[in-house]
């Protein structure tokens, strides 16, 4: 369907331009999952979010990575706040600055 109109085909694409992030309130969550080596559900707390609200978020300081050891990678913690039943809010996670977060 997209052989006739290109410009749809860019759009239908640009919808899915998320990056992973672990939203910061379920960092402790992660952090019991990942040390029971329960990787898949560890990988089941990330959230999507495009990569203009990464950047922004970025930009605002609101983004820091994080690495666990067992874990052996490294990915980007978002400090907004996060409810299961309403999903991202946008609002920011007072102690996102003081927690030492390279653990």
């Amino acid at each position: 369907p997209f052989n006739t109109y290109e410009e749809s085909e860019e759009e239908f694409f640009s919808q899915f331009d998320g990056i992973e992030v672990l939203p910061y309130e379920l960092c402790d969550e992660f952090e019991q999952l990942i040390q029971n080596k329960d990787y898949i559900e560890a990988e089941k707390l990330f959230i999507s979010i495009s990569k203009k609200r990464y950047a922004q978020n970025n930009n605002d300081g609101n983004i820091q990575f994080i690495e666990f050891e067992d874990y052996k990678k490294a990915f980007p913690l978002l400090g907004l706040k996060y409810c299961n039943n309403l999903g991202l809010l946008n609002e920011r996670v007072e102690s996102f600055k003081n927690r030492f977060l390279i653990l």
